[in-house]
């Protein structure tokens, strides 16, 4: 499983603009030689990385900055979408529709970023929705509340509030998330 360079571009963007420069370099110490050789180093953003890389840059914001808590991956992905959808392609893409049409098409720029997941969008009628992922390893769960915050920010951008809870004991997929607007 690879993510794009976009993805992983903004953790030390993040870093830096909330733990300022002794927290960037607090956070790039704690990474593994390899993963802080790509975060050092100029990221291509369409270039493919490791998932490894987006895993260990995420887990090591939460337990460093947010005392373990997932808190860190929401608000990482939050910063991410907050920061994509400064794109003007990217916004216009978004800027349309329903919420239906707006979780669908942030699946479609999802799929763009992630190689190797895959989900199912369900409807469950008045605009409340479950999206289940399929071929997320448990010890990865962590990217869930990355895009949790990515999903919840870019509908918020898009005049979209929603809720998004994770659900329990899916029987679809390995991780669900229900969705419904606020």
């Amino acid at each position: 499983m690879r993510v794009k360079g976009s993805v992983i571009v903004t953790i030390p963007e993040f870093v830096k603009e909330t733990q300022g420069k002794e927290g960037l370099n607090l956070w790039l110490k704690s990474l593994d030689p390899e993963i802080r050789r790509i975060f050092t180093s100029n990221i291509r953003i369409c270039r493919w990385y490791s998932l490894l890389t987006l895993v260990q840059g995420t887990h090591k914001v939460c337990r460093l900055f947010y005392h373990g808590s997932m808190d860190g991956a929401l608000e990482l992905g939050r910063y991410s979408s907050k920061k994509m959808l400064r794109n003007p392609v990217i916004k216009h893409f978004m800027s349309f529709g329903n919420l239906r049409r707006n979780i669908r098409k942030g699946s479609v720029v999802a799929s763009k970023l992630y190689e190797g997941f895959k989900w199912e969008l369900e409807d469950c009628g008045d605009e409340t929705f479950i999206l289940y992922f399929f071929n997320i390893p448990i010890e990865h769960k962590i990217l869930l509340y990355r895009y949790l915050g990515w999903c919840e920010k870019g509908l918020e951008m898009n005049g979209t509030p929603v809720n998004i809870n994770f659900v329990k004991n899916n029987k679809k997929g390995s991780f669900a998330m229900h969705i419904k607007p606020v």
